[in-house]
């Protein structure tokens, strides 16, 4: 036996097992042909088929005779979904299906929930879906909502009359509502169902469409939305608490914002107060009497704030106002934003006619409330 033979023969089983790369293997009996593929991209890619033929119980060691038997597929349908499981190799990067291979994994991939694949084989079938009846057959099939409205809205809007052919194919039933929408479109004013299609027609089928099929319409969603991926499905869950959260974090910014406003418009005044004090230091003494009218002033000036603070808390604690009254809320803000602004002048002006400026402990008396 040569070094070769001895570290590549059957026995040699000494060496630490990859956590990506040791894959069990499955048989997969579909009619009368066996397959054996791994089993990891079964149980990684469909929580539901995995479950459903045992496969998160199958051991390394065992794995090889694990059997799983197929009833509901076809062994050339089971052998093209593997081509996009287990691509062969070749000198290309990407896999090129045709248009039928990629209908056969989406229905292979919707019957057992492969949710991902699912989602594959519509975004590359997309752009092919074009004619109607195909749309509405598999948009059932898949329970892709968005064919199906596709469908049916081409028939509605196609020069041709629906034929015997599409009718039998969609089923009489949803024929017979479409032949109502074309005869509402045309009695609704529309130049004609020949003519070409505008946004004010397909806007108004659509609408007629979520009306007649509202039934077909509603199971199709809730099938869809057993399909989605993780991904959409923590999109969707998010959705609504952003939704929420909004015009909370909207009314906390606004209030935040009048907060801080509030303080320049302390730290402005402060400002010019120390101002006013260094020209004092050289020389000026404030009288008695000036010290006094700058306290009256100051009393009247905190009086005033306090009785807009009061309004402001009265206004935030009355419930939602109706649409009629916003225009006299927007005139309470205007006059309150005039008054604040009145309130600054008015110290300035009074410090300048009596001579003196408040000290930094009535400043900080003054607007007290305000900061808090």
């Amino acid at each position: 036996m040569t070094a070769t033979e001895a570290t590549t023969g059957p026995a040699m089983s000494t060496g630490i097992k990859d956590t990506i790369y040791y894959w069990s293997l499955v048989k997969f009996v579909v009619k009368d042909c066996e397959f054996r593929v791994p089993g990891y991209q079964f149980i990684e890619g469909s929580q539901y088929f995995s479950e459903k033929y045992n496969l998160n119980n199958t051991s390394n060691a065992s794995a090889i005779d694990h059997v799983v038997v197929l009833e509901d597929v076809t062994a050339e349908d089971f052998r093209t979904f593997l081509k996009l499981l287990f691509p062969s190799h070749t000198k290309s990067a990407t896999l090129t299906l045709t248009k039928a291979e990629w209908l056969t994994i989406l229905a292979l991939s919707t019957l057992w929930h492969f949710h991902e694949l699912r989602k594959l084989a519509i975004e590359h079938l997309d752009p092919d879906m074009t004619d109607p009846v195909e749309l509405v057959q598999m948009g059932r099939k898949a329970y892709v909502r968005n064919w199906v409205t596709r469908g049916y809205s081409n028939l509605v809007l196609k020069p041709e009359a629906i034929s015997e052919e599409e009718s039998e194919e969609i089923g009489y039933r949803s024929a017979v509502r479409l032949y109502i929408i074309r005869h509402a479109l045309v009695q609704a004013g529309s130049e004609s169902v020949n003519s070409r299609s505008t946004n004010a027609q397909q806007i108004f089928v659509e609408t007629e469409l979520q009306e007649r099929f509202r039934e077909e319409y509603a199971e199709l969603g809730t099938m869809q939305k057993m399909h989605r991926t993780k991904e959409e499905t923590q999109s969707e869950e998010s959705g609504p608490r952003e939704r929420e959260e909004g015009p909370r974090k909207g009314k906390q910014t606004q209030k935040q914002g009048r907060k801080n406003k509030q303080k320049q418009d302390v730290a402005n005044v402060q400002t010019h107060a120390e101002g006013q004090a260094d020209i004092g230091e050289t020389g000026a003494n404030i009288s008695d009497e000036q010290e006094a009218d700058t306290e009256q002033l100051v009393r009247e000036l905190e009086d005033c704030l306090e009785k807009h603070r009061k309004e402001e808390e009265r206004r935030e604690q009355e419930p939602r106002q109706e649409p009629t009254q916003k225009v006299g809320r927007k005139r309470a803000k205007a006059a309150k934003k005039g008054a604040e602004q009145g309130v600054q002048e008015q110290v300035k002006r009074g410090s300048t006619q009596l001579g003196a400026t408040p000290t930094t402990s009535q400043l900080s008396r003054l607007f007290g409330a305000v900061e808090g």
